[in-house]
Parts: C-alpha cells; sequence; structure tokens
C-alpha cells in the first residue's frame, strides 16, 4: 500500500494550479499493469483521453515504465510497470533511512468517486467499456438515505474483486446531501474518500489514536440508540464510543461493514466471504458451479437467471470449468449474483429457492475435477529434510536452487466426502497435507513476482502415497509414480485471492494446516513456513510452456504433515475404515474415508 503525498514549490505548476482548484484531494489512482503500453493503447482506443503517452523513467536502480489516463474530474490513472526497477519506489526517491514496521493496514479496499447528479452511469458505462470493469454491487437512493437526503452508488470492480471504486451521485432530497456538499466545495467530482482495510478494527483506531492521527468526533446519542438499532453485537459499546467507531448491520451481518469514523459510509460493503464448489445433487450425473452459505450450497447459474443479473449467460456461471475458461469476468459475475442473493428479501428471495441446495443433499466434487495438469511441488524444506532422513539420506543442496515437481494424475482427483479405495499392492499408505492454488489463465514465462495475476485461488490437497511401492520406484531413478498415481483429494472449495488477503505477508499466507486421522490431531504446520513461494513455483512451472485454466499446482508437504515422517512411533499406516481430515485456516476441511 503506497500513498505519495505531493504539495508545491511555489505558485505556478500542475500541483499548485490543482490545489488552488480543490484544496486537498486525489489527483492520481494509479494501477499496477503487466504491459504499459497495451494498458494505455486498449483504453484510449475505447474512449479514455490520454494525459501521459507511455514512457520510461530511470535511474541506477532501473527503468519504470508509465503512462496516464483521465477520469472523473481531474483524477486520472496512471499505469505503471515496476518490474525492472529495484529502488524504493520511483526514480528519484530515495529512502528516508527510518525503521518501517508492518502495521494494522492491510491493503486499500475502495476508493470513491463523487460525480454530479445524471453522471453516476456515463461513468459506470467508462469503467465497463473502457476499463474492463464489472458492476459488484449497486444501491439506490431507498438503500442509502436520511429523512433529509440520500445518494445513489454503483460499485465497479475488476475481474479479481480486488479493486473497487464505488460511483456516487446525490438524489433528490429536502437538504443538500454529502455528496452535493462534496461537489460544490472541491468544485467537481473527485474522490471522496480512501477505505483501508483492517482485520481488526479496534485494535486499528486504537494505535492509530495512540500514533496522533485524528478521527472524526461521534456523537454519545448514537451509541445510545445501538442496540436497538442493529441489534446484540460483540464488542463493548463503550470502547466503540471512546474510538469512535460505527457499527453498520445489513442482510449480511454487522462485521463485514463495521467501519471506524474515519470513514463515512459510501454505500460499498465489504465482500460477503465466497467458496467456490463444484456439486451435483445426489442421484444427479451433472455438475454444477455452487457457492457455499451457511448450511446451503448455492447454484450460481440459476440463481443468475432467476435474479436477472446482467450480462450472465446460461453457460458463464453453469460449471467451474466455464468460469475458469473466462475467469476475470466470469469472478465479478459470481461476486455479483452471489452478493444479490445475500442480500435478497421477500419476493426476490423466494425466486431462489430452487437456487439453494442444503449441504447434506449434494454431493460436494473436486472444485477442478478435470484439470490440464497437476503439478505437485516439493516446497517445505522441513518435510524435506525429516522425510528424507527417515530414509538415511541428506537434502541434495540442488534442492536450494530451484523448486522442483513432479505430475500426478489428473484423471484420478478425488472430492471431499468421497471414499478412497487403498490399492491392494501398498501395505504403507500415508496422506499428505498441503495448499494448491488453481491457475485462472493463459499464461507463460510467469514473473514469480506477478504470480497472484494468474491464481484463481486456493484449496486444499491430499496427495495420497503408497510409501513402500514410491521407496521402490525412487531406487530406480524415476519417480514418484505408481506411487503417488492413484489417488488425489482435493476440495472441499475454492477460495479466491482477496479472501486470504488478510492472511497474506508478502507472497506468503499465515495460515494453519492440521491433518486428523479418526479425530485425532497428528500434523499441524502452517503455509508461511514454506521455502519456495507459489510465486516461485509458478515461475519454473511455466518456464517456456503455458499453464492453462483449471491446472493445479500443489505445494508438497507441509513439515510433520505425513506418516512417512511422523513415524510408527506415532501411528501405524493407513488401513480401510480410517478417516482422514485435513483442515488448512480459511479454506475449511477435506475429508476422506479409506476403503
Amino acid at each position: 500500500m503506497r500513498l505519495v503525498l505531493t504539495a508545491p514549490l511555489g505558485p505556478d505548476g500542475p500541483i499548485a494550479d490543482h490545489v488552488q482548484r480543490h484544496g486537498d484531494g486525489v489527483r492520481d489512482i494509479a494501477l499496477d499493469v503487466e504491459d504499459v503500453d497495451r494498458a494505455w493503447e486498449g483504453t484510449t482506443k475505447r474512449g479514455a483521453r490520454s494525459i501521459q503517452e507511455p514512457h520510461d523513467v530511470q535511474d541506477e536502480h532501473g527503468v519504470v515504465r508509465r503512462a496516464a489516463i483521465a477520469t472523473y474530474g481531474d483524477t486520472i490513472h496512471s499505469f505503471i510497470d515496476r518490474s525492472k526497477y529495484k529502488g524504493a519506489f520511483l526514480p528519484g526517491y530515495r529512502t528516508t533511512g527510518a525503521r518501517v514496521e508492518s502495521g494494522p493496514l492491510l491493503y486499500i479496499d475502495h476508493m470513491v468517486g463523487n460525480v454530479p447528479l445524471g453522471d453516476m452511469n456515463r461513468y459506470v458505462a467508462y469503467y465497463r467499456d473502457v476499463m474492463g470493469f464489472s458492476q459488484f454491487q449497486h444501491f439506490d437512493d431507498k438503500d442509502i438515505s436520511t429523512e433529509y437526503s440520500a445518494l445513489m452508488s454503483k460499485v465497479m470492480s475488476d475481474g479479481s474483486g480486488r479493486i473497487k471504486f464505488p460511483i456516487n451521485e446525490p438524489a433528490e432530497g429536502k437538504r443538500k446531501s454529502q455528496i452535493e456538499e462534496y461537489l460544490d466545495f472541491y468544485r467537481g467530482p473527485g474522490v471522496q474518500h480512501i477505505a483501508l482495510a483492517t482485520a481488526d478494527i479496534i485494535h486499528t483506531v486504537a494505535r492509530l489514536r495512540d500514533s496522533g492521527v485524528s478521527f472524526l468526533t461521534v456523537p454519545p446519542a448514537y451509541y445510545e440508540m445501538l442496540p436497538s438499532r442493529v441489534g446484540t453485537i460483540d464488542e463493548n459499546i463503550d470502547t466503540l464510543s471512546g474510538l469512535g467507531i460505527l457499527v453498520d448491520r445489513d442482510e449480511e451481518g454487522y462485521p463485514s461493514s463495521r467501519r471506524s469514523s474515519g470513514n463515512r459510509r459510501s454505500g460499498a460493503t465489504s465482500n460477503p466471504p465466497m467458496r467456490l464448489v463444484s456439486f451435483s445433487p445426489k442421484g444427479a450425473g451433472s455438475r454444477a458451479l455452487g457457492a457455499l452459505e451457511d448450511g446451503t450450497v448455492l447454484e450460481l447459474a440459476r440463481a443468475a437467471a432467476a435474479l436477472d443479473v446482467p450480462d450472465v449467460g446460461p453457460v458463464l456461471l453453469a460449471t467451474m470449468e466455464s468460469l475458469l475458461s473466462d475467469w476475470e469476468r466470469g469472478l465479478a459475475a459470481a461476486r455479483d449474483t452471489f452478493s444479490r442473493a445475500e442480500r435478497a428479501a421477500g419476493e426476490r428471495r423466494d425466486l431462489l429457492v430452487a437456487a439453494r441446495h442444503d449441504l447434506q443433499s449434494v454431493v460436494l466434487h473436486a472444485p477442478v475435477s478435470h484439470p490440464p495438469t497437476v503439478r505437485d511441488f516439493y516446497s517445505f524444506e522441513a518435510h524435506v529434510r525429516t522425510a528424507r532422513s527417515r530414509r538415511g539420506l541428506p537434502v541434495p543442496p540442488e534442492w536450494y536452487e530451484f523448486p522442483v515437481f513432479y505430475f500426478s494424475n489428473p484423471g484420478a482427483l478425488v472430492g471431499h466426502g468421497e471414499p478412497v479405495r487403498k490399492p491392494a499392492w501398498t501395505e504403507a499408505l500415508d496422506y499428505e497435507l498441503e495448499i494448491a492454488c488453481v491457475i485462472g489463465k493463459q499464461a507463460r514465462d510467469v514473473r514469480a513476482e506477478d504470480w497472484r495475476s494468474v491464481v484463481a485461488g486456493f484449496t486444499i490437497l491430499n496427495d495420497w502415497s503408497a510409501r513402500d511401492v514410491q521407496r521402490r520406484e525412487m531406487a530406480v531413478g524415476l519417480g514418484p509414480a505408481k506411487g503417488k498415481d492413484f489417488a488425489t483429494s482435493l476440495g472441499p472449495s475454492l477460495v479466491t485471492l482477496d479472501e486470504l488477503e488478510s492472511r497474506r505477508q508478502g507472497d506468503r499466507h499465515d495460515l494453519a494446516m492440521e491433518a486428523r486421522v479418526n479425530g485425532r490431531t497428528l500434523s499441524k504446520g502452517n503455509a508461511r513456513d514454506m521455502h519456495y513461494t507459489f510465486g516461485q513455483m509458478i515461475a519454473r512451472a511455466s518456464q517456456d510452456v503455458y499453464l492453462f485454466p483449471g491446472d493445479v499446482i500443489g505445494s508438497g508437504t507441509v513439515g510433520g504433515g505425513c506418516l512417512l515422517e511422523l513415524g510408527p512411533e506415532v501411528h501405524r499406516w493407513l488401513q480401510p475404515g480410517d478417516e482422514v481430515t485435513l483442515e488448512i485456516e480459511h479454506l475449511g476441511a477435506l475429508t476422506n474415508r479409506i476403503v
């Protein structure tokens, strides 16, 4: 998260002109892109007004490619590619030497643009037709209003759901609305506020206050009326009052839309949690794309049709495969459908009866049932070291030079709850606790730092292994082969990257991992402990070859995540009747019984 503050050194120049016209404000919403020239050429051909043509800026630390286009008012979007730059920020900037500590703020959640009455749909069309965004949510004057004023808002989002730009316009009311006040004082359209995401708003506001940050004050009457307005909440109201934290509640509950008083409501709530699944009703042969709700599965294609979600044909949300084939458009459509379904009430909710399936009445399949390839890596050093020491072998020096993978069998995937048959030719059946990502778009020669742009999401992987057969195959010098060819469990759902943003630490994720056999916990680990990141693994896998939508990339076993490492003194090899559950924080639990 980068916020750049600028001030003029004299009365003339573009910064001075902007400050004189608008006062304090946001001039540039910069977007990190892979190809500046392509982004600029594509948007200007589709109607964007060019502010700055593609060009290079450089210093001794490298080269940054950039360009810019106009959006509402005097606001612009810069396209930035710093992949060839190793400096602190941009050429001409220097580090201060101050120590930077990680704080409670995670990322920019959204940036709200205010435009005059009648202009909202114009800029919605701009972001849709010029920028390729989709409408994420829509709020009219009935959703956001008081006795005296109201506003209308449409939230535009890129395909990943990570970038969100609500566009607000005033609605007719008895008094001037906050949008009209903004337009008058700012002298035109502009960014009303920047919303910053945090996993713990109470801790965050307290820490920022201690650091000298000022927040808007909230009248005591607000908190006196809070219980009657939002009902029972977990937090102490006196604590919220002391910190000036506001609370909202809607159909999705109140935690998703809590905001500090430093962040006025724009009409854009946080994303409802969405877990994508591939499922079929019990007894049915065809598979459908769904999203997990509390105890139910929402069939997305049927829900989109019932709610008349725009720009969603009968195919896009039909299956996980059709979604992945057009991932950016499909994810935006899935989010829009899921959000509308979560907010539906009365007659609109009744329309969804046929689209909601009780969880007990469906079969959950592997999220990707027939991936083009399954690559499984060897990324956790603790697993490599312990597993090899059990066989009397050291860690080879080559392991530290590059991430290594093998190809597994894409035709042997097993979903949550499905039985796993023990091969008759092994007496050393083992589980492996892994996290996996699913590729969301075709890509080749992906840079390690760009891995997030090609990944659809994460899921849990169990790489079932016949250790006795594997040992003999590895002695030949080729493999693993048949010892890992018979079954791989995947599921229960696909969790998109933005759902895990609060757990991200650079290119790793702080996700607790656990394996249980017959209810007994045997393995514990954490995804953040991998030696090689998914970025490094994807870069290796895509060297000189294409990755395709639906490809599965496994992490390899977390340290201590299999019986081979634990040894017979902890647990025997698996036998028919054993139930194995792998659980990863925020991803769910994947359970299979051995038969």
